[in-house]
């Protein structure tokens, strides 16, 4: 299905970024993508930028009522700093409420990138029917912020003449990341130190194993899924054939750790969630992929446009 009005909501975030770069390929797009204090880093003839701050629903009147197709990629992100912040949480359930009440009403499909968090505890390849099943790991709000709004999308998914498709991805990295060695996530933060001398010592799991998906990939597949047959509601975990650990990353990198003179050090930190391991056999059959995923060939890519980008 070729949509031709786009509205990308969080158009100059990271993942946000991805999508535009690999919409702008297409034809036949005309695409509007919002921003707010992060300054978008796209230009292109068919891409018109939009500052809104979708937190105030007064600013939702810049916006037109009626798009063919809408990305969701706003919000705060939760992270190993501040996956406790209750502010980060009522504020992305803020956005998303006002996204509801102002948009989808005339909208004919909507893509709802939503985290794994949901997922209760699984000791075994974790697959999208799990999701409901049993309850999350309790306290863990990324957890509960996406069960909270996947569950009211489903139930607009029934009222509404909207096309819904829900995009559940394990940890994503690649270009358009953050690279602040002080706000990052750790793929970012090791190829930060692969780079560049960082200013203090951070400490990380590199044990813990869980899914990870190159941003550019989860941009491109994504994309692909909407000339398959749209259904009223439709979910898939997005991401690479295996989990891995950082200890994979640190030795391709070749980076020191826990000497006097390294900046990462091995971090006690256990996860009470297991091993995150994800089945991406239903996406990669709607797709006819063979493989998702090389982590190694994803880290030059990165690394290649992060030299090129500061």
């Amino acid at each position: 299905m070729v949509c031709k009005k786009v509205l990308i909501l969080g158009g100059a975030g990271f993942i946000g970024s991805n999508i535009i770069e690999n919409l702008i390929k297409k034809k036949n797009y005309k695409i509007t993508a919002t921003f707010f204090k992060k300054k978008p880093i796209i230009r292109h003839s068919n891409l018109n930028y939009q500052r809104v701050n979708l937190v105030n629903q007064r600013d939702f009147k810049k916006l037109d009522k009626k798009y063919d197709l809408i990305f969701m990629c706003a919000g705060k992100i939760f992270n190993k700093r501040n996956k406790f912040s209750t502010r980060k949480l009522k504020e992305n359930l803020l956005i998303n409420e006002n996204v509801f009440k102002f948009l989808l009403g005339k909208t004919k499909i909507y893509v709802w990138f939503n985290s794994c968090s949901g997922y209760p505890q699984k000791n075994s390849k974790i697959i999208e029917s799990d999701f409901f099943k049993s309850p999350a790991p309790k306290n863990f709000l990324p957890g509960m912020q996406s069960r909270k709004i996947e569950k009211k999308l489903i139930s607009i998914s029934k009222i509404n003449k909207i096309n819904i498709l829900t995009i559940r991805t394990p940890e994503v990295y690649g270009k358009f990341d953050n690279f602040n060695e002080n706000t990052s996530r750790d793929i970012p933060l090791l190829i930060n130190c692969y780079l560049n001398n960082l200013k203090k010592k951070h400490k990380i799991d590199i044990k813990f194993r869980k899914g990870y998906i190159f941003g550019t990939d989860l941009a491109k597949y994504t994309i692909r899924l909407l000339s398959n047959k749209m259904q009223k509601y439709q979910v898939y975990n997005l991401c690479d054939d295996k989990n891995y650990n950082l200890q994979r990353l640190i030795d391709y990198l070749k980076l020191e750790i826990d000497s006097k003179n390294s900046k990462i050090q091995k971090d006690n930190y256990k996860d009470l969630r297991n091993i995150r391991d994800y089945s991406n056999k239903k996406v990669k059959k709607a797709l006819g992929l063979h493989k998702i995923g090389n982590l190694e060939k994803s880290i030059e890519k990165t690394i290649i446009w992060y030299k090129q980008s500061i």
